[in-house]
């Protein structure tokens, strides 16, 4: 009876092992697909971060030449504005002079 005993005990201790065995082969094999589906993954983000930074690079490029368009554009507005509002003043002193019997000595360059 001891005999059956060790017997069956030795059995269990290889069917143990066994199971084991497979357990860590699974194990392993899940392993080696988490570590291709990581390298997979840092691809795809090193490749995102450089289209968006090249994206960011460009966008700022952009966006710097359409600010200087519009400063330019601005100044040249401004300009005109200052110009009609200069030239609307010199016309309302004119007739508050007119109006005064004053006259209105203009220099002519």
């Amino acid at each position: 009876q001891q005999q059956k005993m060790q017997a069956n005990k030795s059995g269990n201790n290889v069917r143990e092992f066994l199971r084991r065995e497979e357990e860590l082969e699974r194990l392993r094999a899940n392993v080696a697909e988490t570590k291709k589906i990581s390298t997979f993954a840092e691809f795809d983000v090193k490749s995102t971060k450089k289209f968006a930074g090249a994206r960011v690079i460009r966008n700022e490029k952009l966006a710097a030449e359409e600010m200087a368009l519009l400063d330019s554009e601005t100044r040249t507005r401004r300009r005109a504005r200052l110009r009609e509002f200069y030239q609307q003043q010199e016309v309302m002193q004119s007739r508050e002079l007119e109006s005064k019997g004053l006259a209105f000595a203009r220099e002519r360059l």
